[in-house]
């Protein structure tokens, strides 16, 4: 079962005040801080669920520059046809596996982890793992929760699991990181005015800083960019002088873990 589908409209959780309140305290539950010891900034570049579009428009544009990726897959979502277009198949995860991007979890059904109960989210991460074994892709070490939505058990239980946990929430990491809620700006086009931002102040002052998008092509989905855009992000990075790892990668040479 899909919970994103092309013609229906695509889930948005709860905007209430207390709903705001909760998805910003939850963000300083379970912390689980490192050392950031960097010499020079560091860009990791992430897609979630990974529609088709962007690994025939934007993979090859980084692979030409010689960068990797950070790929978080919704294994119940392989394969099928959203509101961000077609979603990449198994043979497609595999072929960047192969190339060295770093495959990545972001649940089974795509659900909202926030709503469900404890014992569903861990038989939905348990059912991804499976799907990745079947795969023959090592158990992944970064997770990216759906929709940005955490709690503070759903954390503790998925620390066990993951090296790293990934939010929504634009912010560069100095001096140390919160391996439990990894801040990433969206690399959506009506957000680019704050990626840009970001990018120039890395240029200033070194740091770690995260991206990510979905689809990626001509005429994107609000949660996408266009392919231009995307070039001229990868221009941006390239000026700022900062290195471009994938998200393990990125912890493993520069956090004290």
């Amino acid at each position: 079962m899909n919970t994103l589908t092309r013609t229906g409209p695509a889930y948005q959780p709860s905007r209430t005040l207390d709903a705001k309140i909760r998805r910003r305290l939850v963000q300083y539950r379970q912390p689980r801080k490192a050392k950031l010891r960097l010499d020079r900034p560091v860009v990791s570049i992430t897609f979630d669920d990974v529609p088709k579009s962007a690994f025939v428009n934007a993979l090859p544009l980084m692979e030409a520059r010689g960068w990797l990726s950070t790929l978080y897959i919704a294994t119940g979502l392989l394969d099928s046809d959203t509101h961000m277009g077609r979603i990449c198949a198994r043979d497609d995860v595999y072929t960047a596996f192969e190339a060295g991007h770093e495959v990545a979890a972001h649940s089974h059904l795509h659900r909202d982890y926030a709503q469900m109960e404890h014992t569903a989210m861990v038989a939905d991460n348990r059912r991804s793992l499976q799907i990745f074994d079947q795969m023959d892709i090592p158990k992944p070490r970064a997770f990216a929760w759906p929709y940005g939505e955490a709690t503070r058990d759903g954390k503790a239980e998925m620390s066990r699991q993951y090296q790293t946990l990934r939010g929504i929430r634009g912010v560069t990491h100095r001096g140390s990181v919160d391996l439990n809620q990894l801040g990433s700006y969206a690399l959506f086009s009506n957000e680019m005015s704050k990626v840009e931002a970001a990018l120039a102040a890395l240029e200033k002052k070194p740091g770690w800083l995260t991206l990510f998008t979905h689809d990626v092509c001509d005429t994107p989905s609000d949660w996408g960019c266009t392919t231009a855009e995307f070039a001229a992000v990868l221009d941006k990075i390239e000026a700022s002088g900062a290195q471009v790892l994938p998200v393990t990668t990125c912890v493993e040479r520069y956090c004290d873990v």
